[in-house]
């Protein structure tokens, strides 16, 4: 009788989840067998892909939590069984959450880590990039002066080739009309 409470309980939730009409309870104690607990039974129907499951978010949900369903249907059996069985499935189910937050924390570290990284790899990219426009601006700087440099070296050798033809002409010039030279 109570495993039926109990099979009847679950098919209740499961009911629920499916958004359909209930199904009735086994009507005998012999529906399922004695071997099982509660969810075990539905279990492999809840591992069988099912059509439907797609439109019933409700449904997905349950699935995703059916690891823990068995654990919980041995919880839910009423209080007159054996209490060290109880302790045990209790110490079991704690043990498996704390499991699970292990592992949670671990994944947790794990990720934290790696956007360490990328900050460190987006900040190298930054000062790469800093860097890059520096040097680009520096050669353009540096491109300008050479351009100014060699026209300040056109026109100084300009000036100085006129300075030179005009001091040239002068000097003749002072030789043909000194009294020297007649």
């Amino acid at each position: 009788m109570n495993r039926n409470l109990s099979a009847s309980t679950v098919e209740r939730l499961i009911a629920l989840a499916s958004d359909e009409k209930p199904a009735a309870a086994p009507k005998t104690a012999g529906a399922l067998p004695q071997e099982t607990h509660g969810l075990e039974a539905t279990m492999p129907l809840l591992a069988e892909p099912t059509p439907g499951i797609d439109d019933n978010p409700m449904l997905k949900a349950l699935l995703q939590f059916r690891m823990l369903m068995p654990y919980m249907s041995r919880l839910m059996e009423p209080q007159g069984q054996a209490e060290p069985t109880l302790t045990a499935l209790a110490t079991e189910l704690k043990q498996s959450v704390g499991d699970l937050q292990l592992a949670q924390r671990d994944l947790r570290l794990t990720v934290q880590e790696q956007l360490v990284q990328m900050k460190r790899v987006e900040e190298e990219m930054n000062r790469t990039r800093e860097a890059t426009e520096r040097n680009a601006a520096e050669s353009a700087e540096l491109v300008e002066d050479m351009k100014s440099m060699r026209a300040l070296v056109r026109r100084t050798a300009a000036i100085l080739g006129t300075m030179t033809a005009v001091l040239t002409v002068l000097v003749i010039w002072l030789l043909v009309r000194s009294p020297h030279g007649h």
